[in-house]
């Protein structure tokens, strides 16, 4: 019964959280056109079904395939936090060098080697993580 009601209360949250987006995409930017909102909208449809699915789909099969059952968590979880900065990286990177206004600093940043570097970072902070849980395992077996 407590599942049920978290997970509906959990459904509720990201039913408000969307249409809180929605109102701020219709009501706080009066540039946006329908056209061109129904557009991005298709497109961003589009692709994530596509190409993006399809694409974890395989990589995760492969994964599957490929790696021992114990390192495949530690790899599919590090590839996650990529995909998940990547995504937001992409338009950040994708849109570089378009600011007109010489305040806008923070777009003028080398946004590829800093995701090389948070890219990284995940790495070095998963082998190390896969380590010790291969320590670990190996303490608890019994000799």
């Amino acid at each position: 019964m407590f599942e049920r009601v978290t997970r509906g209360g959990i459904g509720v949250l990201g039913i408000l959280a969307a249409a809180w987006g929605l109102h701020l995409l219709w009501v706080d930017r009066p540039y946006i056109k329908t056209l061109n909102f129904g557009e991005w909208l298709i497109s961003g449809i589009l692709l994530h079904d596509l190409i993006i699915a399809n694409v974890v789909l395989l990589v995760g099969w492969l994964l599957a395939k490929l790696l021992p059952p114990h390192l495949r968590g530690f790899v599919q979880g590090a590839l996650t936090v990529i995909a998940l900065v990547g995504s937001m990286a992409f338009f950040v990177i994708w849109r570089q060098g378009t600011a007109s206004s010489p305040a806008l600093a923070l777009l003028r940043q080398n946004y590829v080697a800093n995701f090389g570097i948070i890219a990284a970072a995940v790495v070095v902070c998963t082998a190390v993580l896969y380590a010790f849980s291969l320590r670990t395992i190996r303490k608890s077996r019994p000799e």
